[in-house]
């Protein structure tokens, strides 16, 4: 009896594991794919490039080097699951993905003052100042928790002592920290997308063309960011769930391989929906931005402008006089001093 629920255990994790190299893989074809269209995008002409171009290719690279040492790990454990280098993969997998995320909330801050400058003709730079400091914590998050996680796997390998315990509880808790602080930056992002979305469509009221230039990468903005919020969202919950209710009263859930297995489609399916919707809202961007530079430019280089050529009307939309051609008359062409006494003279 004890070795046959040992021997389902063992079954349900290679199923998981299984489950998780199939996601690693689909994740590593979506963004190989995405970093052609991106390498492509800057190839090309005005108007078809993308926004935050750079910052959207290294986010796409980092999390291509996540998934493929995920597929490394997955492919040497079900080659031998004994092997001691596992540890040194998972170091290297937990570093690219923590900066990976961390790359993800630098492309919505981002977003975030995009359309803020959008809204109030200027940059937020109050917004902008409170989202760097919101990412430095983040960041710094992710490097100690990394730290000790690396601490207690070097540790672990080499010796198991009361050391070990303390730096496994330290790394425990500050996940958890991480991932409650994610999900409250991630919520304020959200309420952003919302009030962006929302503001877009009162702009299309009153603008006709701002229905193809700032409502639909809204919309995109807005997608990507609830894909964000909603892993987020599962990670805090599942760090009360487990991470501290049966953390605390050292219990394991029977049913963690369900929910692994939930986790890793959730995070493949809005990972998908995530990163898609960035290149679609950067493109677009892109788009009104060439319009509205094409626009200025126009009213730049107008012979009606003052600034541009020295011209008598002082207003860009006031119409010129028209020309009214006058009868023929013989003082308009001659002085007055030629009579036709002097005109007979002449001939």
């Amino acid at each position: 009896m004890f070795s046959k629920r040992w021997d389902e255990e063992d079954d349900q994790l290679y199923l998981s594991n299984a489950l998780g190299l199939s996601a690693s893989l689909a994740q590593v074809t979506l963004l190989a794919v995405l970093v052609v269209k991106i390498l492509r995008r800057g190839a090309q002409g005005l108007g078809k490039g993308l926004i935050l171009r750079r910052s959207y290719l290294v986010s796409c690279i980092v999390y291509f080097l996540t998934n493929v040492t995920a597929t490394v790990y997955y492919g040497l454990y079900f080659s031998d699951p004994e092997r001691p280098i596992h540890s040194a993969v998972l170091i290297i997998e937990q570093f690219v993905y923590l900066f990976a995320t961390c790359t993800t909330f630098y492309l919505l801050y981002q977003l975030v003052l995009i359309f803020r400058r959008h809204d109030i003709g200027r940059s937020p730079r109050t917004l902008g100042r409170i989202h760097g400091v919101c990412l430095i914590l983040i960041g710094l998050g992710c490097m100690l928790e990394w730290a000790l996680y690396t601490a207690s796997e070097i540790i672990g390998y080499w010796t198991v002592t009361n050391k070990l315990r303390v730096t496994y509880v330290a790394y425990h808790w500050c996940q958890c920290a991480r991932e409650f602080v994610q999900w409250l930056a991630t919520s304020e992002i959200l309420i952003w997308a919302v009030i962006v979305t929302i503001r877009s469509y009162k702009m299309d009221r009153r603008m006709k063309y701002a229905r193809t230039l700032l409502q639909l990468p809204a919309i995109y903005f807005l997608a990507a960011s609830l894909s964000f919020f909603a892993v987020n969202l599962a990670d805090a919950v599942l760090a009360i769930d487990i991470g501290i209710v049966a953390y605390l009263n050292h219990s394991i859930p029977s049913n963690r391989f369900a929910i692994s297995n939930g986790m890793t489609m959730l995070g493949l399916v809005c990972f998908f929906i995530e990163y898609i919707c960035f290149l679609l809202c950067f493109s677009r961007l892109a788009r009104e931005k060439f319009m509205v530079d094409s626009l200025a430019d126009r009213a730049n280089t107008s012979h009606y402008r003052v600034a541009s050529q020295p011209y008598p009307y002082e207003h860009i939309s006031a119409d010129p006089p028209r020309y009214v051609e006058r009868p023929f008359e013989l003082d308009f062409h001659y002085p007055r001093e030629l009579d036709s006494h002097h005109l007979r003279e002449l001939h």
